[in-house]
């Protein structure tokens, strides 16, 4: 692996655990607060982090983007409480399938 590869990685890796951490701390029972009644709720919202991850990897090893078509296993968690371990398992997916 390339220097360059291995630097991105490791600040990959880095900010992804201060994401998590960030959606650990996220106030409980507000998974469907929304700042303004058009905006996304703050789950769509903090969701949309683990999305980057999957979608971003995966059209890498696809080639490219398909309108419609979702990465496998990229379906948001329903309460505040699983948003960090469901950005975990898809950001420890999507690191795996670029090492």
């Amino acid at each position: 692996m390339s220097n360059e590869l291995e630097t991105f990685h490791g600040f990959w890796n880095y900010e992804a655990k201060k994401t998590a951490g960030f959606l650990r701390a996220l106030p409980t029972g507000q998974y469907d607060f929304r700042p303004d009644p058009q905006a996304r709720s703050l789950g769509e919202l903090s969701w949309h982090l683990a999305e980057l991850d999957a979608y971003t990897t995966w059209g890498i090893e696809q080639g490219g983007f398909q309108l419609g078509v979702r990465p496998p296993g990229i379906e948001r968690p329903r309460s505040i409480e699983a948003l960090a371990p469901g950005y975990e398992r898809v950001h420890a997916e999507a690191a795996r399938s670029q090492a």
